[in-house]
């Protein structure tokens, strides 16, 4: 989401530079603060706050693992909060643990091992404990759930994005949302095998 909305930004059309699982870390597009699983709240919002105050135009958005919105709020003049139902957990683990297993390690683990992964994910995230259908919506706040954003339709999606972003639809580019979408899917499948 985060190079999609700064490719955007600054009308850039290239195809997207993607790991096997779906990242975009790499691309110097995607940028995003606090991940894993274990991460100290301190540390990420002193991260969060510094970029946040930096006036970083090139990447103007990212990605954020923060579940506290009211310091998000008071932080950014908009959040877009990607929300999931209770029947997303096991596949949004699934894609989290393959994708951070695959982006640690830079090399293809066996099924097992991925499966081992997402089990330790789900002791110790949590997931089940934030996750919502939706939160308040407002001018500052777009919630965007996790089945539009993985499955939903694409022109439909940026359509919404537009609006809220105030960035031209033309400027998005559908195709690298849906080949990070067959990356994400192709992990996810390879998971469930």
């Amino acid at each position: 989401m985060c190079y999609l909305l700064n490719a955007a930004h600054i009308n850039n059309h290239t195809k997207i530079l993607l790991s096997s699982t779906g990242n975009a870390h790499n691309s110097g597009l995607g940028f995003c603060i606090g991940g894993g699983f274990v991460s100290d709240d301190t540390k990420k919002k002193t991260e969060i706050l510094a970029y946040a105050n930096s006036n970083e135009e090139r990447n103007k958005f990212l990605a954020v693992h923060c579940a506290d919105f009211e310091f998000l709020q008071a932080s950014f003049k908009k959040i877009i909060v990607i929300t999931y139902s209770k029947q997303n957990i096991q596949e949004i683990s699934t894609i989290f643990s393959n994708k951070w297993r695959s982006n640690i390690s830079r090399v293809e683990h066996d099924h097992e091992r991925v499966k081992k992964r997402m089990d330790t994910m789900l002791r110790y995230s949590t997931l089940e404990s934030i996750y919502a259908d939706t939160l308040l919506s407002s001018d500052y706040i777009m919630n965007l759930s996790w089945d539009n954003l993985f499955k939903g339709n694409a022109s439909e999606l940026v359509r919404a994005l537009s609006k809220f972003t105030q960035i031209p639809v033309e400027n998005f580019n559908i195709p690298n949302l849906i080949y990070w979408r067959k990356l994400t899917n192709d992990g996810l499948i390879n998971c469930e095998k």
